[in-house]
């Protein structure tokens, strides 16, 4: 019988029936082949009476509405932005835009035109001018990457990354704001020490120096 089993694992066909002696006598040898895709029946005077198959993880069943009322979305998610109107140009310099825009205020207009003030633009507000503009809430004049780095060597301003730390410490933030991009702008402002300047009150209710 150690023979027949033998020759059994090499050919490992992919159905095979065995009767009730052969499984308690080389039962080990029959779950390594069923682990290994194989198929095995177990018969009772030749008529198979229960099956040894592998059992495999299953994906758990995705059900939708899991997080109903968990996630909630800041009814002002898709205003423009108010510190930065991409839409605005200069009537004879577009690259002015940025310092000629009408809601900019004497005292920002001053940081931003002074050169010796190292102004930086967050990825996190790229990210934002570029996923509006991708779902037609922001018309720009270029492609967004054309236009954010356009803009950027214009007016001489440099770029701030969103590093690991600064994710984790937006997630951390009280809910007093619940735009996602400000979150991230005040999570860097904080960890960097860097005043933001935004003309959103709600912001200003955060531990961080805003300017306007």
């Amino acid at each position: 019988m150690a023979d027949v089993v033998d020759d059994l694992v090499h050919t490992a066909p992919v159905s095979t029936q065995v009767n009730i002696r052969e499984a308690k006598t080389h039962l080990s040898r029959l779950l390594e082949r069923v682990q290994a895709g194989e198929e095995i029946k177990i018969a009772k005077a030749g008529k198979p009476i229960a099956r040894l198959s592998a059992i495999h993880d299953r994906p758990k069943r995705r059900v939708p509405g899991m997080d109903r009322g968990k996630v909630i979305i800041h009814p002002n998610l898709d205003d423009p932005i108010p510190e930065f109107d991409p839409d605005y140009t200069h009537p004879e310099d577009p690259m002015r835009g940025v310092l000629d825009m009408p809601k900019l205020s004497g005292t920002c207009h001053e940081i931003l035109s002074d050169g010796d003030n190292d102004v930086l633009l967050s990825a996190a507000s790229c990210y934002e001018i570029a996923y509006k503009a991708a779902q037609a809430r922001l018309t720009l004049p270029d492609a967004p990457e054309a236009y954010v780095r356009s803009r950027l060597v214009a007016n001489g301003f440099g770029s701030m990354p969103v590093e690991l730390s600064r994710t984790l410490r937006a997630a951390t933030l009280p809910f007093i704001h619940r735009d996602p991009f400000d979150r991230m702008l005040t999570a860097q402002a904080q960890i960097e020490g860097l005043p933001i300047l935004t003309a959103d009150p709600a912001i200003g209710r955060y531990d961080v120096e805003t300017i306007w």
